[in-house]
């Protein structure tokens, strides 16, 4: 920094007040300077000081070029931070007021602050919550169940507990020990306090005690006896029951001429009259055939056929082809022409079962012969002959079943006589389930 200078004209001859002055070079130029000695109030000297030295104030002092933050050197103890409150500000926090509640989105900070809770109980009360020296938090829990871990002592338990209720003992002994200073006694027993007096009673015995009867003896008993214990079920030995006994039924028995399936209808076909021919049916073929449809959902069975034979004309016929029954099976629908059924029963229903004269729309499988029938034979062709009859009416478990894609067919199984002209008849009685 470069000195400045206050230009004083030299006044030597002036006799007033005035200022010392002096003349010294400085860079070449002559400088009057002047030196000044302050003084106080008093007029006395003051002595200066040198500006690092501490300074004693009083008042106050502004400073309007402090830093806002200022260094700080050397760590603060804790008696010195307890020594006075240190005033903190902090920035970006927002204040809340804690009423009764906290939430866990709440960031504070709390310090030496006493904590109050609300309590459970009527009213609402706030209470101070304390905690241990190691900090654990220090719970009133007088007014609510504790689960206990390991045992309790309690040293005021009474001895005597007063129960109310049933309790279940699991470990109590079956059998207890009784201590009782007297006894009492059924009425009547002991009443006789000497031995004189009991010594007469048993003078008037007029029997000896030995014919008297006993408990296990057989008793008689005359009118009803009760008894509560009887158990339920008794033991018997040895026979007690008659060989016939008597049977009440709330309804009668119904013997059953079927069985269990659902009878819907009894028929009766006739077949019409039939000749006698000189050749015998191929196979498959036949003069009538009675089928149960295939998907009539229903079964057929053959109570009965009855054959008759008679001669058509005056004819010498020798021979006696037979005329059989057979099983057949088939697939199929068939379209010939059909005989009617008569029914049992007009309420009957529509009968499942087919009489057809033809086997057309059928595919025939031949089956086993059931039975065979043989039409009347004559050795000349003079006089008359009785007509031949014959019947067939298996028992109700031996009758021939039919289910749907079965039949019977009636057929010539052997040859004739050569222009032979004998009839025959066959009629079929059946039912359908």
């Amino acid at each position: 920094m470069s000195s400045s200078f206050v230009r004083i004209p030299d006044d030597s001859g002036y006799s007033g007040p005035r200022i010392r002055t002096f003349t010294t070079t400085d860079g070449g130029n002559t400088v009057h300077q002047h030196a000044m000695v302050l003084v106080d109030q008093n007029g006395n000297p003051i002595t200066p000081t040198n500006p690092s030295d501490t300074q004693p104030i009083t008042g106050t002092v502004s400073v309007d070029n402090f830093p806002a933050t200022q260094p700080v050197s050397g760590p603060i103890t804790d008696t010195q931070l307890r020594a006075s409150p240190v005033p903190t500000t902090l920035s970006g926090l927002t204040t809340k007021a804690l009423n009764n509640q906290i939430v866990a989105t709440d960031v504070g900070l709390v310090s030496q602050t006493v904590i109050h809770g609300l309590t459970t109980g009527g009213g609402g009360g706030y209470v101070e919550v304390k905690v241990t020296p190691s900090g654990a938090v220090v719970a009133d829990t007088s007014g609510s169940t504790q689960p206990i871990s390991g045992s309790v002592s309690v040293s005021n338990f009474p001895a005597t507990q007063p129960i109310s209720g049933s309790v279940s003992i699991s470990n109590f002994p079956g059998t207890q020990p009784v201590s009782a200073s007297s006894l009492p006694l059924p009425s009547g027993a002991s009443t006789e306090a000497t031995l004189a007096l009991i010594k007469a009673k048993t003078d008037n015995l007029d029997v000896a005690l030995s014919t008297r009867t006993k408990p296990a003896d057989t008793q008689n008993i005359t009118g009803s006896v009760s008894v509560s214990n009887f158990p339920a079920t008794q033991v018997v030995t040895g026979i007690f029951f008659q060989a016939t006994q008597p049977v009440s039924i709330a309804s009668p028995i119904v013997s059953k001429t079927t069985d269990e399936q659902t009878l819907t209808g009894v028929y009766y076909y006739h077949a019409g009259a039939l000749t006698v021919q000189a050749a015998a049916d191929a196979a498959t073929a036949g003069r009538f055939w009675v089928i149960n449809p295939i998907g009539s959902g229903g079964t057929i069975r053959i109570k009965s056929i009855e054959f008759a034979s008679q001669l058509g004309s005056a004819l010498a016929a020798p021979t006696s082809p037979r005329i059989t029954i057979e099983r057949v099976s088939f697939t199929g629908t068939s379209s010939g022409a059909t005989l009617t059924a008569a029914k049992r029963k007009t309420s009957d229903a529509t009968p499942k079962s087919i009489l057809t004269t033809a086997s057309t729309g059928l595919t025939l499988t031949a089956g086993s012969v059931i039975m065979s029938l043989l039409p009347i034979a004559s050795a000349t062709a003079v006089g008359y002959t009785a007509s031949a009859v014959e019947k067939w009416k298996p028992d109700i478990n031996d009758r021939i079943e039919l289910v749907p894609g079965e039949g019977i067919v009636c057929r010539q199984a052997d040859t004739g006589t050569t222009s032979d002209t004998r009839r025959f008849t066959i009629d079929i009685t059946l039912e359908e389930f």
